[in-house]
């Protein structure tokens, strides 16, 4: 976890002064954009009446990952929203992806909904010039030019800008006059859509056929139109800014996706209804709002809104350019957010996460995000723009679905104004059902998704070109090492064997020759200088002769042993860190530990320092639990398993023997009556390489654990591996191995190989918070 300098936190708090009005209807104004006005034409086109099963079915699966963003909203109400939930939860670089994703989905969309304004402001203007009479000076011809659009869409994000440049109260206020406005106008088209659709006799025929295009189309509309339903997204945006967050955030995601789900389909409805067929050339509605494009909604808006075509369209061009430049504050105002907190966890340029000294706002990073999307305003086209965002929005509510479910193992004590019922599976659903829509979407625009990777492969290199190595220094100066001593002949293989009790050390270093000598390697001996979290690291430089003392006692014992032995001491705050740090930057092969059988903390499974070194060692284990001197092993017993662990055992197992001069047993049990499985039969007792062929044990027991325990007193040592248990069970040992290791009557050698990619994120997605680590997302307490 990065540090934070204390000057570096001093400078970011932001004011809370917006309430559950001003967030939901920010919320809204978020949802109700470009999404409907824009898109829902070009989505009638691609699904046709099915667009109302592809919205209801939107709002479904935005109900599924709300739920997830109010439980977490709830929890950690700081700004950034769903960036901070994965940067917290998820390991490696998804936390630093989700944000950068993130960002670049608002600012995205922010130019779909500038582009989206200046289409209705030049049909504004258009309609000025030939429905209502009015004198511009200039040619009709030049208001459905595509140029003139992007000047519009250029000039009201430098409006907006300056809007949030002011500050979080004008925002919010802003927000709630712009919506309220907005809705009232969307209710007048409902009610003349409505009105119209009745009068018709046959207004039936608008929905028949309901799926004309097969059920592919609407899912393609699902995906197209699914930015629409991203603004409780935003909501999450303004915790840091919001009176009572734990209780108004919950409630503000809820009442956002009801207000506007049922508006959605109601739009859909009125429109393909209300419209006469007769009133143009094509064969059905739904064909006709298709071929207008984004104006569509204009042209059905003069034919059917009350007032006439004058006024009805006048009415519902202004919807639209409230609509979308409510939608524009919302997204410069997250966007601006994201990467402000990205800058202030020093992901992105420091600078960003500076705040104005009168506007208490985050202006550099306003002005950086509007930058962003006037570039992208100007360059790319209006439906690849919404289906790249949409891609970006679907990955990152995948995340946080994900999020969820790990913070809620991991983080049970936290404070929540609300909890997912059916955990996990309600997030699991959410899930999949992101998943499927992003990847339809290159159905639908392949550029998109090509744009899309493209910015994530940026992200990707960005991280690890940059911030890895960056974070890689900083845990180094978190446990630096401070004294070194390498042999002459030290081999590539290491073994790494940390010590610190003398009295136990003897059995360790054995071990570890044992296997260096099997596999042709090395020991390096470790020695962890430990020091208070209230003193700085460098002051366990004063206590470096102790450790200089117990690694020279480490030498001393290799060179009896004929080993090589190089040997490091490091300061740090936690022993387990300082493993982790020297098994990556010397890229260990196998690491050693001493495990005394039991531990004081019940949420530990066997100790303090163990666990997470476990957990996080990405290398081979060998865990011993000695009750008598290894030198003075002469019977070993190595468990035969189909597990993957298994030929480890065997290495092991023949490793002492060949250093000890020890007899080794292989011993397989099987339940009474089960028979040996195949894997065994072919790897071990009639394997091709008849010098593979291996004398096996076969024991019968209803319990494996209990029968390995009774006859560990026939032995001096039980080499096991993990048993063959679920990929949860297996986050340490497994609970027979665990079992056998704590009550066995003999020392226990435990190994285990390094976990694959698929394996070491279950261990980093499951694992507790270890001692130190806390949120890096503050956690207010409600006003």
């Amino acid at each position: 976890m990065a540090v934070q300098p204390e000057a570096a936190r001093q400078e970011v708090s932001l004011s809370r002064d917006m309430g559950l009005l001003d967030i939901t209807m920010i919320g809204v104004g978020g949802m109700i954009g470009a999404g409907i006005f824009v898109l829902m034409p070009i989505a009638a086109g691609v699904a046709g009446p099915a667009l109302i099963l592809a919205f209801a079915l939107n709002g479904l699966i935005t109900l599924i990952t709300a739920a997830s963003y109010a439980e977490l909203g709830s929890a950690f109400p700081g700004a950034g929203g769903g960036y901070l939930w994965v940067r917290e939860a998820l390991p490696g670089p998804n936390g630093f992806l989700a944000g950068w994703m993130l960002w670049f989905a608002h600012a995205t969309a922010c130019s779909l909904y500038a582009l989206g304004f200046g289409v209705y402001f030049g049909e504004l203007l258009l309609h000025l010039t030939e429905k209502m009479g009015v004198t511009i000076g200039l040619p009709p011809e030049l208001f459905v030019q595509e140029w003139l659009h992007k000047i519009l869409g250029v000039a009201v994000i430098a409006v907006f800008t300056y809007i949030n440049f002011r500050g979080a109260s004008e925002t919010g206020k802003i927000a709630v006059l712009i919506t309220l406005g907005k809705i009232v106008l969307l209710g007048v088209f409902i009610v003349s859509g409505l009105y119209y659709m009745f009068l018709r006799p046959d207004w039936q025929g608008s929905f028949t056929p309901f799926m004309p295009r097969g059920s592919g189309s609407v899912v393609t509309a699902m995906g197209l139109t699914f930015i629409a339903f991203q603004g409780y997204e935003i909501i999450t945006q303004c915790g840091e800014e919001v009176k009572s967050p734990r209780r108004n955030l919950p409630r503000a995601v809820f009442l956002a996706v009801a207000i506007v789900v049922p508006i959605y389909c109601l739009i859909v409805v009125a429109a393909l209804g209300g419209i006469n067929p007769g009133a143009h050339d094509l064969a059905t509605n739904w064909q006709w709002l298709g071929a207008e494009g984004p104006v569509g909604l204009v042209k059905a808006a003069r034919m059917i809104m009350l007032g006439g075509p004058a006024i009805g369209g006048l009415l519902w061009i202004i919807g639209g350019l409230l609509s979308t430049s409510s939608a524009l504050n919302a997204t410069i105002y997250s966007s601006s957010r994201v990467s402000f907190s990205m800058a202030r966890n020093r992901e992105l340029l420091r600078a960003m996460s500076h705040v104005h000294p009168k506007r208490r706002t985050p202006h550099i990073a306003i002005i950086t995000s509007a930058g962003i999307v006037t570039l992208m305003a100007l360059a790319l086209p209006l439906h690849d723009v919404a289906s790249a965002a949409n891609i970006m929005f679907l990955i990152l509510f995948l995340q946080v679905n994900v999020a969820v479910i790990t913070m809620r193992r991991r983080r049970p004590d936290l404070k929540r104004g609300f909890m997912v019922p059916l955990m996990p599976y309600i997030p699991i659903v959410g899930i999949a059902t992101q998943f499927f829509l992003a990847i339809n979407m290159f159905q639908f625009s392949w550029i998109a998704w090509a744009f899309a990777l493209g910015w994530i492969g940026l992200g990707v290199a960005l991280y690890y070109l940059y911030l890895a190595p960056q974070k890689k220094k900083e845990k180094e100066r978190a446990a630096p090492v401070v004294f070194e001593r390498v042999p002459p002949d030290f081999e590539t293989y290491q073994v790494l064997v940390p010590v610190a009790n003398p009295e136990h050390m003897e059995n360790l270093l054995l071990t570890g020759a044992a296997l260096a000598d099997r596999l042709d390697g090395d020991i390096t001996a470790l020695n962890v200088i430990t020091v208070p979290d209230i003193l700085p690291v460098e002051e366990g430089i004063r206590f470096l002769g102790s450790a200089e003392r117990i690694l020279e006692a480490a030498r001393d014992l290799g060179q009896e042993l004929g080993v090589s032995i190089r040997t490091v001491a490091r300061v740090g705050h936690r022993v387990h860190q300082a493993i982790i740090n020297t098994i990556e930057d010397d890229e260990v092969d196998m690491l050693v530990l001493g495990w005394r059988g039991w531990t004081a903390e019940s949420r530990r499974v066997m100790g303090t320092t163990l666990d997470p070194a476990i957990r996080q060692a990405k290398c081979d284990l060998a865990v011993l639990r000695a009750i008598a001197p290894i030198r003075e092993i002469k019977r070993i017993m190595a468990g035969v398993t189909g597990s993957p662990e298994n030929p480890l055992v065997l290495e092991a197992a023949q490793a002492f023997a060949d250093f000890l001069g020890a007899e080794v047993t292989y011993a397989h049990i099987l339940q009474p009556g089960e028979p040996i499985s195949d894997v065994i039969k072919q790897h071990y007792i009639e394997p091709e390489d008849s010098s593979k062929r291996l004398p096996i044990t076969i024991w019968e027991a209803q319990s494996p654990a209990a029968e390995l325990v009774r006859r560990s007193e026939q032995f001096d040592l039980l080499v096991l591996g993990s048993a063959r248990e679920s990929a949860v069970q297996q986050l340490m040992f497994g609970s027979v191995t665990q079992t056998v290791a704590k009550q066995a009557k003999c020392s226990v050698l435990m190994v285990k190989r390094s976990p694959g990619p698929v394996r070491a994120l279950a261990r980093e997605m499951f694992r507790p918070l270890e001692d130190g680590e806390r949120t890096e997302v503050e956690v207010p307490e409600d006003e």
